[in-house]
């Protein structure tokens, strides 16, 4: 029996006999893609940097009512020795806890606000709650080992008349916040299930704080007491919220603005 010409595939296809690209199957390149997951959008920079202001001023509004951890325990000389009262510690000890505390609780309310970025721009409530358990988690950690590590500085520099306190804290604060955008951007890295976010994302909240540090102590000299710089943690309101806020708003502008290449995956 021949074959009607008109239901021919080879002749209704240009004499191929494949199908073409008007019958709907798509080229390879196309199909190939379609089946690679999809990337997570980059945060806009400003809405990290708006994450990272709110979480600078949970911070500072916490210390407010916390701060200090713990008191030093002075006691009385040539004369009975007074009952240590509670939440009393000898100098190092109250120094070494007070320096670790403030920075963690910095870290926590920075990482999760920051880390909640990533699901405020997808528009997930879910990334959102994940972001915010993650970035708190790894940010009180960071937070926690920043402050250990600017008191050990405090430490083994020591103070005498030929030591600038200017110098002194840029050193200390610039590791302590370095150490606290690491773990912020660690965690907002993770949560973007991106290889090259995950670098950026790093890479932007320690570069962040080493610009906390060299940033900071010069600008706190030129609005407030040059003696207040010279305290581990600065005493007074206003003082203290520029110590955090201008860091989280350092490490916001520099993670949100470092992105990854268009087609990195």
């Amino acid at each position: 029996m021949a074959l009607d010409p008109q239901s021919d595939p080879a002749r209704e296809h240009g004499g191929s006999g494949l199908p073409s690209r008007a019958a709907g199957n798509p080229p390879a390149a196309a199909a190939r893609g379609s089946v690679q997951p999809e990337r997570a959008p980059h945060p806009h920079p400003w809405l990290v940097v708006f994450c990272a202001l709110v979480g600078g001023a949970i911070a500072w509004g916490a210390l407010e009512r916390a701060y200090p951890f713990y008191a030093t325990y002075e006691p009385a000389v040539n004369s009975a020795p007074k009952p240590r009262q509670p939440g009393e510690l000898d100098k190092l000890d109250a120094f070494f806890w007070n320096m670790g505390l403030t920075h963690a609780l910095v870290g926590l309310a920075l990482g999760s606000c920051l880390g909640m970025a990533q699901g405020i721009q997808r528009g997930s409530v879910a990334w959102m709650m994940a972001g915010m358990i993650l970035g708190a988690t790894s940010g009180s950690a960071a937070g926690m080992a920043g402050g250990i590590a600017a008191h050990e500085i405090f430490e083994r520099m020591g103070r005498t008349e030929t030591t600038n306190p200017v110098l002194q804290a840029m050193l200390a604060h610039g590791v302590a916040w370095s150490i606290i955008g690491f773990g912020i951007g660690l965690a907002a890295g993770v949560v973007s299930g991106n290889k090259s976010v995950f670098f950026h994302a790093m890479a932007g909240g320690v570069l962040g704080g080493v610009a906390a540090g060299l940033v900071h102590p010069p600008l706190h000299t030129l609005l407030f007491d040059e003696n207040d710089i010279a305290l581990r943690i600065p005493a007074a309101a206003a003082s203290r919220l520029l110590w955090v806020c201008l860091p989280a708003i350092l490490i916001g502008l520099v993670m949100g603005g470092l992105k990854p290449p268009p087609h990195s995956a």
